[in-house]
């Protein structure tokens, strides 16, 4: 597993970092939103988030009631030990069905404005349904993040993305008090975390996430790692981007260091 990780690690820092120029762009002065279209793939990918939370019924909810996915979007809801629990996981996957189920008709008649204010207003309620596993919410929001793209200025677009990455974050956090262990996926998504802030030019957001993944990367596969150097270089960068000096001759100093190990 630590293996696997540094691997994920790696390619996702590096891959992400050196393709910021290739990543999509829509640009307000030259296009118009409201004739924007998604790719095939990127419509069959929003349809699929959508029907993660349509197929959750009402007895998989009942099944779920004692497994790890419940207890997860019960902690997210601090509903547990609640005498309406069972009511409000009912009424909340009712009510999530039909948002579903409008957004999707929106999508299939490429109104792709309507669609992505609906799923933004009720964010929420597909944060707090039962099938609301790290799985399936990396899902939607990676949706969410192609119809932001579609339908809002660059800028914009990251703003909301950053938005949802910020839940996905305290999700982690939450199931690791819950549990008593970190998620095994966790460091892969500081990595992309990291890289949604590079993107949106906040060099010091993603400095800080940096900062917190280096530990993790030096505790799984030590200084000597590819992952880690990567890392440090990737400090060196947001540094320097964000005017830190300091903080820039720091992580070169710390560069030095592991060159000779």
């Amino acid at each position: 597993m630590r293996k696997t990780i540094a691997i994920i690690i790696c390619l996702i820092i590096a891959s992400s970092f050196a393709a910021c120029n290739k990543t999509k762009k829509i640009q307000e002065e030259t296009i118009n939103k409201d004739t924007i279209t998604l790719s095939k793939e990127e419509k069959e990918l929003c349809l699929s988030a959508l029907n993660r939370y349509i197929e959750f019924d009402e007895l998989t909810a009942e099944k779920a009631e004692k497994t790890a996915n419940y207890i997860e979007s019960d902690i997210l809801n601090k509903n547990s030990g609640s005498e309406n629990n069972k009511d409000s996981y009912k009424k909340n996957i009712d009510s999530t069905t039909v948002i579903a189920k409008q957004a999707i008709d929106l999508l299939n008649k490429n109104r792709l404005n309507e669609a992505v204010k609906l799923l933004d207003s009720n964010i929420k309620k597909f944060h707090s349904h039962p099938a609301n596993i790290i799985a399936t919410e990396n899902e939607l929001h990676i949706a969410l993040y192609i119809l932001y793209q579609a339908c809002y200025s660059e800028k914009e677009a990251f703003t909301k993305a950053i938005e949802l990455e910020k839940f996905t974050k305290l999700h982690f956090q939450l199931l690791e008090e819950l549990r008593g262990e970190m998620n095994p996926d966790y460091p892969a998504f500081l990595a992309d975390f990291a890289f949604l802030h590079y993107q949106a030019k906040d060099y010091s957001g993603s400095m800080n996430i940096l900062q917190e993944l280096l530990p993790l990367i030096k505790k799984s596969s030590g200084e000597k790692s590819e992952a880690y150097t990567i890392v440090i270089k990737k400090l060196i960068d947001c540094s320097e981007k964000a005017g830190l000096s300091n903080q820039a001759k720091k992580y070169k100093d710390e560069l030095k260091r592991i060159e000779k190990l």
